[in-house]
């Protein structure tokens, strides 16, 4: 049996036209990023889903076990960015290089994953920003360029090995969609990695802002909808 989930869309924009060539670097990688801060307006300020324990050592790790993802480095790039505007916007004051929460990752204690918690503590961080990867798709035609990353985002407390936000086990159901770009897919390799990396920053401002805020355009019944 089918249900339906309601997916949070968030919009990002431009603010200027100088920032379309901008990027953002973070731990070792290379994002174009910026050109996805939203334009401050006249419109209605979206507040925090959950506010980040401000004064606590925080990571974003980003799971992808599922392979959804097209290339591993999309991991880093999504932790990345959401980090970066966390840390601008001062939702964290402390950030760990998610590269670690990934290399920790990959290594079994006893045979086993490691669990969420054991990961935070494994990199020296308190908060764990979890965040599984559902799906992933640059185009919904095959023809228009228009990505869609869906996603479920858990604050974890590394320490006491809680789950602080939401109070849904499954996590908060997150879907970032860019908006459609002119022209089609080319499937030459440099538009494809340009348009992987557009995705994962947008999908990265998105995650961080569900713990900033941010400024809705289109209004709150605009969401995203996922069938599973």
């Amino acid at each position: 049996m089918k249900t339906t989930t309601r997916w949070t869309g968030i919009a990002l924009f431009a603010a200027t036209g100088a920032l379309a060539g901008s990027s953002l670097v973070m731990s070792g990688c290379n994002i174009a990023a910026a050109a996805f801060y939203i334009v401050h307006g006249p419109d209605e300020k979206v507040p925090a889903k959950f506010t980040l324990p401000p004064d606590k050592t925080t990571v974003v790790f980003v799971d992808d076990r599922n392979n959804r993802l097209p290339s591993r480095d999309l991991r880093e790039m999504i932790a990345s960015a959401a980090g970066q505007l966390l840390l601008e916007e001062g939702a964290v004051v402390d950030l760990v290089d998610p590269r670690g929460a990934i290399a920790a990752a990959a290594k079994d204690r006893f045979g086993e994953p490691m669990t969420i918690s054991e990961i935070g503590r494994s990199v020296g961080a308190t908060t764990v920003v979890y965040v599984t990867i559902d799906g992933f798709a640059l185009s919904s035609d095959g023809q228009s360029v228009s990505p869609v990353t869906k996603m479920r985002v858990k604050v974890i407390d590394a320490q006491t090995e809680t789950r602080l936000w939401p109070p849904e086990q499954e996590g908060y159901p997150l879907g970032v969609q860019s908006p459609p770009r002119q022209g089609t897919m080319q499937n030459s390799a440099a538009e494809l990695y340009a348009a992987r990396q557009e995705a994962a920053g947008r999908a990265g401002l998105g995650i961080a802002q569900l713990f900033t805020g941010y400024i809705d355009r289109y209004g709150a019944d605009k969401s995203t909808k996922a069938t599973q």
